[in-house]
């Protein structure tokens, strides 16, 4: 649970991030990544906070971010 809530936390934070970076630019300018990209982001934060990476939990992660963005 904590690894997801971490995972889920670290996600959000980076959708954040970029939200703020892409906010002003016009529509072709914007960067987007792909769900492997952020994953792999994700998975580096939890390696350097000595916390276990386990794909599933992260991917689960994403998912439940992403349906939070759309509500």
């Amino acid at each position: 649970m904590l690894h997801l809530q971490s995972s889920l936390n670290i996600y959000l934070n980076f959708q954040q991030e970029m939200w703020n970076h892409n906010k002003d630019l016009n529509k072709k300018d914007r960067i987007y990544l792909k769900a492997s990209e952020i994953d792999s982001k994700v998975k580096l934060a939890l390696k350097q906070r000595s916390l276990s990476y386990k794909s599933v939990v992260t991917q689960q992660a994403r998912i439940n971010a992403n349906r939070a963005y759309k509500h």
